[in-house]
């Protein structure tokens, strides 16, 4: 079965880029039904702690062919959440990060600071 990147539930799709990450794990770049209708509604943000992702998660492979299959893995915390366009425009300051969220419909976010902007707090502040 391959994992959906975005919130990592079980799902068929085949279509797109396939990535494979540590311990061999097959994700789906094309989002699940779920995870497309909230890139249609806003930004995706995937809760990560830095501080306990393995060295070098965001490191690219040097070999085209890697790089065709490769994308960032950090450990994940198990948050995720949906933000609106209106309010990420407005949670957090223009750049490249923005950018990039704005375009792809998601990014990467330091668990801790969504805890500090109220994503998740029903989640431990510690994971």
């Amino acid at each position: 079965m391959t994992l959906c990147f975005y919130c990592g539930e079980g799902t068929e799709l085949t279509r797109g880029k396939i990535v494979i990450l540590g311990e061999g794990r097959q994700l789906s770049m094309s989002p699940c039904a779920r995870c497309a209708d909230w890139m249609r509604e806003g930004i995706i943000l995937i809760g990560v702690v830095l501080g306990k992702s393995a060295k070098g998660w965001n490191d690219a492979p040097k070999t085209p062919e890697a790089r065709a299959i490769w994308y960032p893995d950090p450990y994940r915390s198990g948050a995720i959440a949906n933000m609106r366009d209106e309010t990420f425009l407005k949670a957090f300051k223009a750049g490249p990060t923005v950018a990039f969220g704005l375009k792809k419909r998601w990014m990467f976010l330091e668990h801790g600071d969504g805890v500090k902007l109220g994503m998740w707090d029903a989640l431990p502040t510690n994971p």
